[in-house]
């Protein structure tokens, strides 16, 4: 068979047996059967807690997957940051999501970390991005016994250690005391390709 790429999304089982995601992309249905496969459970209904980084459509155009004509699901809380959470309930589509009870917006606000299950929480890190729509956010996830860095877009190393006030890259991952991290990994720089 041939590789598949899917769009930036992460899926994170607590202890507690939940299901939490982050991000929401166009391949939706296809990353949850995976997921549960891999995670060893039967079937994910619908994860508990939904977030979201930005409001770049790769990272939230499978979010209408969560209504009627797809998964059929209520009450899934959605945490994203006050101006994501703005856009999404001035965007019909999405609106219509909130009305329906089928997402729960809850507001989060950089270096306030979420508990999102027993022995799970995320922390939202605000990092520099295209913020033509709204404002970006890494996630620090800190588990019962590991911590990662999901860090899906930021515009420059420069850019970005400035914003978290340091001086270098490992710097920073020390200071979050993070054994993985998740990185974009399609260029070090946007110097790389002219084009990009």
């Amino acid at each position: 068979s041939k590789l598949k790429r899917n769009p930036v999304c992460c899926g994170i089982k607590g202890v507690d047996g939940s299901f939490h995601l982050i991000e929401a992309g166009r391949r939706l249905s296809e990353q949850l059967k995976l997921w549960s496969e891999k995670m060893n459970m039967d079937n994910i209904k619908k994860p508990e807690t939904v977030s979201i980084t930005h409001l770049h459509l790769g990272h939230i155009d499978g979010l209408g997957q969560f209504g009627k004509e797809v998964m059929n699901v209520k009450n899934v809380k959605l945490h994203a940051s006050k101006s994501m959470i703005e856009l999404i309930l001035n965007t019909p589509k999405w609106n219509k999501l909130v009305d329906d009870n089928i997402l729960i917006p809850t507001q989060f606000k950089s270096n306030e970390p979420i508990q999102i299950s027993e022995n799970l929480v995320i922390t939202p890190i605000q990092v520099p991005h295209r913020d033509e729509l709204t404002d970006t956010h890494a996630f620090l996830i800190n588990g019962p016994e590991k911590s990662l860095l999901y860090l899906p877009d930021h515009d420059s190393w420069e850019e970005t250690l400035d914003c978290v006030e340091k001086e270098t890259v490992n710097e920073w991952f020390e200071s979050l005391g993070i054994e993985i991290v998740l990185l974009d990994g399609t260029f070090w720089s946007k110097n790389e390709l002219p084009r990009q």
